[in-house]
């Protein structure tokens, strides 16, 4: 690139090579030996509470937990143009 000099150059070489390509489907699966078995025996209403209770218990554990940077927050057919 031409109209680039060399520090941007650099920085923007140095920014490429930090970005992590997320194509097709994720390294490993989710861990779920800490998830619980859940009851789905309440009726639809009911076994969506569980469910939602289930989730929003590993979010607030999460809040606690170093960032996995290889986790996939969105589903692998999602297309999205950002990077970290």
């Amino acid at each position: 690139l031409e109209w680039m000099d060399n520090e941007t150059r650099a920085h923007a070489i140095e920014k490429l090579e930090a970005m992590r390509f997320e194509v097709g489907y994720p390294e490993g699966w989710p861990e779920t030996a800490k998830w619980q078995p859940l009851d789905l025996t309440g009726g639809f209403f009911a076994d969506m509470e569980t469910i939602a209770l289930q989730r929003s218990e590993r979010s607030r554990e999460r809040v606690f937990e170093k960032p996995d940077r290889n986790k996939w927050t969105h589903a692998a057919t999602t297309v999205n143009a950002y990077y970290s």
